[in-house]
């Protein structure tokens, strides 16, 4: 059961509604192609429907012009956007494109370019109408997010430099410590060569073997700079030869214990050799980490690109405090747009990180000239942890915002659909009636009610497609659009069934299956908002992916599911009147035909939901 008490948002509703409202249908009418349309099968009369359209245009863009002028004063907000849409009807040339059409359709052999054309103009009647569907509040909010978006790749892209530079930086500190380290192993060996040397000279076997043991530990120390990957040259070949001249220092102790002088000299003399061919390869090996890692890129030649982004973040900092010039020229560039923001804007959040980073950026640039990388490697690193944390408030406010729009959209449709159940339901229990009291032919008020429940019915239809453009322009949904989609062709179906006056079974079928739709529709959105608003009681802040569906996967399985329920309960109906006078056999087999072409739909995206993964 739909809860019919819940509060439901009223329609995000135009200023000026009853004249804008005019003219969004006005443009549905003549931009949506007729449904079950039968292609002429001459020329002739496609230009001539073509010219209608045409005509219909220029009617439409001069009742938009003369409309503008009189809201111009009560109303700018609405004057405003007509005139938006004015301007993008002149851009995209429409009656032009319309005259165009009319040339290629006098030529037979050009149909297909024709209708290559046709399409073009209905993207660009599409265009204007979403124009003329947004509300004042939802453009504002958009017009941010945009302008947050831009802000937030500009402070990405300056986050990535600086982690490029910190990285030259950091590169150029571990060459020195690499060459600063290996430096100092070299000094200990020359002091173990001297301490080897003195004892050449006292004969202590005690002492020769505490030399040994020291040697070893600096033959591991040095055998584990070797295994750095920054290590360069021959550090492993060292640490091997230091080992060597302990193992020779270790022998001449046994000679001194037993006596053998002239024994211990020779691993003496020769522990000495070991230690200083050890030192030339680490001190190969200290100038090869220094040279072969970087050659020819001091620090300070640093500084210079260190100051650029410094400028850079200078140049953010003030885009975004929210100014009328609150577009970077990247972002302009990047947009292909000179002016991206005409009005002002609030500061974008993190605007005092990014100018805290631009003085961290300021330091490391002197650091850098006075060739200490060491120090100017932490205040980058402080730039990068205030970039990060401008990126995080600029995403937590992005994600708010796209909240409140799907949150905004949702009670939109929710009071689109209930309206039109509310105005559905008068129509099926009229057609019953007049069918359950007419035999074989209507009486006059019947016929007049009929041609006007057939109006209504229209109506409905057109309302719908209004529905399905909002969600074609959405995008993140994949079985919502395909059941809309569906609810328009039915009410289409249905309208042109009334206005030939067959109120029989299959009307009456279809009609049924409109309202359950629109009750599974309005469950499914129902569903969606509950979760939204209980994630905020809870104060969870909900998936932060940008393309977060409108329903969740388990709404459009369920919402699928009611779809193939209702092919089944159609396809029973169109079985029972087949063979009786109950309904022409041109409508059961048009019937049939809807619904193997339902049926392939259904097929379709169940696959496509299982390759997407979808997932409640």
């Amino acid at each position: 059961m739909i809860d019919m008490n819940r509060p439901i948002r009223p329609k995000l509703v135009l200023p000026g509604a009853t004249w804008l409202k005019a003219v969004v249908v006005f443009v549905c009418f003549f931009a949506a192609p007729p449904a079950n349309a039968e292609p002429p099968s001459a020329s002739g009369a496609l230009s001539a429907k073509q010219e209608m359209i045409r005509d219909r245009i220029r009617r439409l863009e001069d009742r938009m012009f003369r409309l503008r002028e009189k809201l111009a004063t009560t109303e700018p907000d609405s004057a405003a956007k007509l005139a938006r849409a004015i301007e993008g009807m002149g851009q995209s040339g429409l009656d032009q494109t319309a005259d165009e059409l009319l040339l290629l359709l006098s030529d037979k052999s050009r149909l297909a370019t024709a209708a290559d054309l046709q399409q073009e103009l209905l993207k660009e009647m599409d265009n204007v109408l979403a124009i003329l569907l947004k509300s004042g509040e939802a453009e504002s909010r958009k017009t941010r997010m945009q302008w947050l978006d831009q802000q937030w790749q500009d402070v990405e892209q300056l986050l990535d430099r600086q982690q490029s530079l910190r990285d030259q930086t950091a590169a150029q500190t571990l060459a020195a410590e690499q060459a600063q380290q290996l430096e100092g192993l070299a000094k200990r060996i020359d002091a173990l060569t001297a301490r080897q040397k003195k004892l050449l000279e006292e004969e202590d076997a005690d002492a020769q073997a505490q030399l040994g043991e020291d040697t070893k530990r600096l033959a591991d120390e040095i055998a584990k700079a070797s295994a750095s990957p920054d290590a360069q040259g021959n550090v492993e070949e060292s640490a091997e030869k230091a080992k060597s001249a302990a193992q020779e220092m270790n022998s001449a102790a046994e000679a001194l214990s037993n006596d053998d002088h002239s024994k211990a000299e020779r691993h003496q003399l020769d522990a000495i050799d070991k230690l200083e061919q050890a030192k030339i390869d680490i001190l190969r090996s200290a100038k090869a980490s220094d040279e072969q890692q970087h050659p020819g890129t001091p620090p300070a030649d640093l500084a210079d690109p260190q100051k650029a982004l410094s400028q850079g973040a200078e140049a953010l900092s003030e885009q975004m405090q929210g100014t009328p010039q609150g577009t970077s020229k990247q972002s302009q560039e990047r947009s292909g747009s000179k002016d991206q923001t005409q009005s002002p804007q609030e500061p974008a959040p993190g605007q005092m990180n990014v100018d805290q980073a631009r003085s961290h950026m300021e330091n490391a640039a002197e650091e850098l000239e006075q060739d200490d990388a060491r120090q100017a490697t932490r205040d980058q690193d402080r730039a990068i942890e205030e970039l990060e944390q401008a990126r995080e408030k600029l995403e937590a406010e992005l994600q708010q915002l796209r909240r409140e729009e799907r949150q905004d959209l949702l009670s939109d449709l929710e009071s689109r659909f209930a309206d039109m159940l509310n105005r559905q339901q008068p129509i099926n229990q009229d057609t019953l009636a007049i069918h359950q009291r007419s035999s074989e032919q209507l009486s006059r008020p019947d016929q007049l009610r009929t041609a006007e429940l057939a109006d209504l019915q229209s109506d409905l239809a057109a309302e719908s497609g209004t529905c399905l453009h909002i969600l074609e322009e959405d995008g993140t949904t994949i079985v919502f659009p395909s059941v809309v989609a569906q609810l328009e062709q039915d009410m289409k179906s249905v309208a042109d069934r009334l206005a030939r006056r067959q109120l029989g079974p299959i009307t009456q079928s279809i009609e049924a299956e409109i309202v359950a739709t629109l009750e599974a529709i309005i469950r499914s959105v129902q569903q969606m908002q509950e979760e939204e608003e209980e994630a905020q009681q809870q104060g969870e802040s909900g998936p932060s992916d940008d393309e977060q569906p409108l329903l969740p996967g388990s709404a459009e399985l369920k919402l699928l599911r009611a779809a193939q329920l209702r092919i089944n309960r159609r396809t029973l109906v169109v079985t029972e009147v087949q063979g009786s006078d109950a309904e022409p056999t041109d409508d059961i087999t048009q019937e049939l035909r809807t619904l193997s072409k339902r049926q392939q739909k259904v097929a379709d995206i169940a696959r496509e939901m299982r390759d997407q993964d979808v997932r409640p």
